[in-house]
């Protein structure tokens, strides 16, 4: 779900989204750790859902454009 309730699937493109360094990530076992490099590296090329902060809705939001959406929180989706 991104600023004023947009939400997507699969997308034809990678979208950019800037982790400040208080985000979290959801370990998938019921803990939490900050999103430092090794952790986020973990997840590149696996599918996420991604909680975003607070935010007014933008076109850049709306386009996708690299870093105009931040995570707050990051979780893996599970393998079933």
């Amino acid at each position: 779900m991104l600023p004023g309730g947009q939400a997507f699937g699969k997308l034809a493109r990678p979208l950019v989204i800037a982790v400040p360094p208080d985000a979290q990530v959801d370990l998938g076992d019921g803990n939490l750790t900050q999103a430092d490099a090794t952790t986020l590296e973990s997840l590149v090329g696996k599918p996420v859902v991604v909680l975003t902060t607070p935010a007014p809705a933008t076109l850049d939001a709306a386009l996708g454009k690299p870093g105009a959406v931040s995570a707050a929180r990051i979780a893996p989706l599970p393998v079933h």
